[in-house]
């Protein structure tokens, strides 16, 4: 289909028939932004990595068994990188204070009018985000920690999450109060005010901000 980068998300989720989810998402936005350079950290199978389509990939990985372009670490990479990146997708080493890292090294190397994506920002239980994994099934590590603590500390984002496919995180520059806790932040408390903590919203309002036209 010709005009496919024109229409509606909602359209398009029919026409590939499947969810709205972190793949839609990215592709939604790269779209949107006519966007040239896509940046994924943690490609691991590339599941997502593979899917995406964008004039100029760059996945990062450690793993030589991973399908990225680059086999090294998150801060290695960033620590030489020199490109600046119209889309990133975080979805490497799930542990709280990596994300926080990979968030800041990412809004340093992002185009004025790029987007930042990530993955599995809305564990379900408590046992999704234990560190170390202790579930045998979906595991999101503590990534909600790392998102949480970016929303206390700038008023220069504009972030929220998509309910879908374990939380798909979205962060761009714009403005936001910044969150304020006044609890613990801990999975019991997340699980009270995830929604608040989160900017969280659902699949429908998020076609509803993305229609063209």
């Amino acid at each position: 289909m010709e005009n496919y980068k024109e229409l509606p998300l909602e359209v398009k989720s029919v026409i590939v028939k499947e969810p709205v989810n972190r793949i839609s998402i990215i592709q939604s936005y790269i779209d949107r932004l006519s966007a040239k350079k896509y940046l994924e950290v943690g490609v691991q199978f590339g599941h997502c990595f593979s899917e995406i389509k964008c004039d100029y990939k760059v996945g990062v990985d450690p793993s030589k068994e991973s399908m990225a372009t680059v086999f090294k670490t998150s801060n290695d990479f960033f620590a030489e990188n020199k490109e600046k990146f119209d889309v990133i997708f975080i979805d490497g080493l799930h542990h709280s204070e990596v994300v926080y890292t990979d968030i800041i090294n990412s809004l340093n190397c992002l185009e004025q009018n790029g987007v930042i994506l990530m993955h599995d920002c809305l564990p379900t239980n408590e046992f999704m985000q234990q560190i170390p994994i202790t579930s045998q099934h979906f595991w999101t590590g503590d990534t909600w920690k790392a998102y949480v603590k970016i929303r206390q500390e700038r008023d220069d984002l504009y972030m929220r999450v998509v309910s879908t496919d374990w939380g798909v995180g979205i962060i761009e520059r714009g403005k936001q109060e910044k969150l304020v806790i006044d609890v613990e932040v801990n999975y019991e408390n997340f699980d009270k005010f995830n929604k608040k903590w989160l900017n969280l919203i659902s699949v429908q309002e998020f076609i509803n901000s993305m229609k063209i036209g």
